[in-house]
């Protein structure tokens, strides 16, 4: 089990020991042990399998197996696609966003947690942007009018 250790540190941390001992919770001293063969027990092994998800648990105890468990990291993948997909409802509304709302924002992705939003927010924002996309289209309107009429003036005589 030492050897799959060892595996894993150098798939984690490029073999460096001691980033991998405080990625685990663990003191170096620890790790030193769990690498000679010494306590080795469940403990271990459960820390490594609940810090590490995409490690096959079959692998890390029997030796069986591939290190890096495909379902697990197939499982990850949807997560961070189901975070990008929040992280991009939400992108669409910073232009209408009062400050408060996108220090909010800010202090949500800072500690990488998913902004609460309410449903009276949520109407108040679909509200504002729809009001400033038609405030756009008048414009565009607008501008296209009075491009036309100087496309239709007479042009001068020489």
């Amino acid at each position: 089990m030492k050897d799959r250790l060892r595996q894993i540190i150098q798939y984690k941390t490029n073999g460096r020991q001691r980033p991998f001992a405080a990625m685990m919770g663990w003191l170096p001293q620890y790790l030193h042990n769990l690498l000679i063969g010494e306590t080795f027990g469940l403990k271990a092994v459960v820390t490594i399998l609940e810090k590490l998800p995409e490690i096959d648990a079959r692998w890390l105890i029997l030796g069986q197996g591939e290190m890096i468990d495909k379902g697990a990291v197939a499982d990850m993948r949807n997560q961070l696609y189901d975070v990008v997909d929040d992280i991009m409802a939400i992108e669409r509304f910073i232009p209408i966003m009062e400050a408060s709302e996108i220090e909010q924002l800010r202090d949500s992705l800072a500690q990488r947690k998913r902004m609460d939003i309410d449903l009276d927010t949520l109407s108040r924002w679909e509200n504002k942007l729809s009001e400033r996309e038609i405030e756009i289209r008048r414009k565009v309107i607008r501008a296209q009018r009075k491009s036309e009429e100087l496309c239709k003036q007479k042009k001068a005589k020489k």
